[in-house]
């Protein structure tokens, strides 16, 4: 069969669902044609063509919205999918988080209760370094192979 490589065959014939006995590609690629104009696709297609949205994504292109709990239930099937399938990287992500946590927690050892000022802005110091950290710590890919 000469179909792939679009050359007419006079044995191939080819009904449409009207009925239509197609007897080369030709035919078959003009009724292909006629039946995309005729298609609500197409028209679909040609009206969003005819009147772009240029103003970027909004509320009405989208029919329908996925509700909080259902965004959440599959950002965490994929994380756990992930999980099972490297389980070396969470074990490193894991000690790399042990490891910067005991950093901080030793550069940060001498503050005490001390309500000064100056303790006040170690404990400041701390928290924003920690979380710059642990932010920046889920940047970094570790790569196990």
């Amino acid at each position: 069969m000469t179909v792939l490589n679009n050359q007419p065959d006079s044995e191939m014939s080819i009904s449409t669902p009207d009925g239509i006995e197609l007897k080369n590609n030709d035919e078959r690629i003009n009724g292909l044609l006629q039946a995309w104009k005729k298609s609500e696709e197409n028209a679909n297609f040609e009206a969003e063509v005819r009147s772009p949205c240029t103003g970027g994504i909004d509320k009405s292109t989208f029919k329908t919205y996925a509700a909080f709990k259902t965004q959440l239930a599959y950002l965490f099937g994929r994380v756990g999918r992930n999980a099972v399938r490297n389980p070396m990287v969470v074990k490193a992500k894991a000690g790399q988080s042990i490891i910067l946590s005991l950093i901080i927690g030793l550069l940060f050892q001498g503050t005490g209760t001390d309500f000064s000022y100056s303790g006040a802005q170690n404990r400041n110091g701390m928290l924003f370094f920690s979380v710059v950290c642990l932010a920046y710590l889920t940047k970094f890919y570790i790569s196990i192979k």
